[in-house]
């Protein structure tokens, strides 16, 4: 999982014993397969609408401030220190 938020909400889901289908119908989709994609694309990559936030915080009973901490430290993770030092590692054709 490339995100924090991802996995809390994956967590949060899984410890209230409930399945991405049930989730997509409590939080009222018709469209449930489309609802399943939705909600796992957030709980791999962190991301996805501020409708389906509110909605999926909702359901699973997570406060909002705890979404907008996550998101700040999802924001703040050194990624990009990673992607450096990997090319760095790797031998220049140059040389």
């Amino acid at each position: 999982m490339n995100s924090r938020l991802g996995w809390y909400f994956r967590a949060k889901r899984l410890a209230q014993g409930v399945a991405v289908e049930d989730l997509a119908v409590r939080m009222g989709y018709r469209r449930v397969r489309k609802a399943v994609r939705r909600i796992l694309r957030l709980e791999l990559y962190g991301r996805c609408s501020d409708a389906m936030f509110i909605n999926l915080a909702d359901a699973l009973g997570i406060r909002y401030d705890t979404i907008l901490d996550l998101m700040e430290k999802d924001v703040t993770f050194p990624m990009h220190r990673i992607v450096a030092n990997r090319a760095e590692e790797r031998p220049s054709r140059l040389a």
